[in-house]
């Protein structure tokens, strides 16, 4: 995880290194632009069906990454994409207020995922009192068009706030099991900032680990 203040290009190769470890190896997979780093690190068979970062090399400026979340976008409700290429505020996608929420659908899966990644910000400040973002995801299996057959696959919170006076870019990884292993499912993952007025999110990627699983 990125858990230190940082400059704007150790951010990237921070974020570049732990995506490589986790899910990188990219080529063809989705994402706006290039993997903009060496994957030879990553695991055997890992992959990623959707990802972006905020940086020069994917996600460059605001309009980029709101093509880069709205393409897979089903609702966006209290979130935009805001900031600068280069100088300060940056780039990000923002939730400005309580209960704003957007959904991401991959429907079907275009390969396998068994990972969320999420690099976002923690900061300091009235501001950002009490931020914390609920993240749901849930899959289907491959073929199904109930509406009802989305089941919960993982839900966990993340603070926006932490007690170091600076803005921190940190890395959530989280496993989804082996229930989206299978290409042509579905998966959907629900952002809500329950408690507080903003968060920030710089990156997202649905992967494959390359991990070993039981059975695997």
């Amino acid at each position: 995880a990125v858990r230190e203040d940082t400059t704007p290009a150790q951010e990237l190769l921070r974020y570049e290194g732990a995506l490589e470890e986790q899910a990188a190896a990219c080529e063809g997979g989705g994402g706006d632009g290039g993997d903009g780093g060496d994957a030879t690190s990553a695991a055997p068979g890992a992959s990623c069906t959707y990802k972006w970062l905020a940086d020069r090399q994917s996600a460059w400026n605001k309009e980029a990454v709101h093509r880069a979340v709205s393409k897979v976008a089903t609702s966006v409700d209290g979130w935009e994409a805001t900031g600068f290429p280069v100088r300060k505020p940056r780039r990000t996608w923002q939730a400005s207020g309580t209960n704003a929420t957007f959904v991401i659908q991959l429907d079907p899966t275009e390969g396998p995922i068994d990972r969320l990644l999420i690099l976002y910000i923690r900061s300091y400040g009235r501001l950002w009192e009490n931020s914390r973002l609920l993240v749901t995801v849930e899959g289907r299996a491959r073929g199904s068009s109930d509406p009802s057959s989305w089941g919960k696959i993982a839900e966990f919170d993340l603070p926006g706030v932490h007690g170091s006076e600076t803005s921190v870019n940190y890395l959530h990884r989280a496993d989804l099991g082996d229930t989206l292993l299978v290409r042509g499912g579905g998966v959907r993952a629900t952002f809500r900032l329950v408690n507080g007025t903003v968060f920030q999110i710089n990156g997202l990627a649905l992967c494959r680990s390359g991990e070993k699983t039981e059975g695997g």
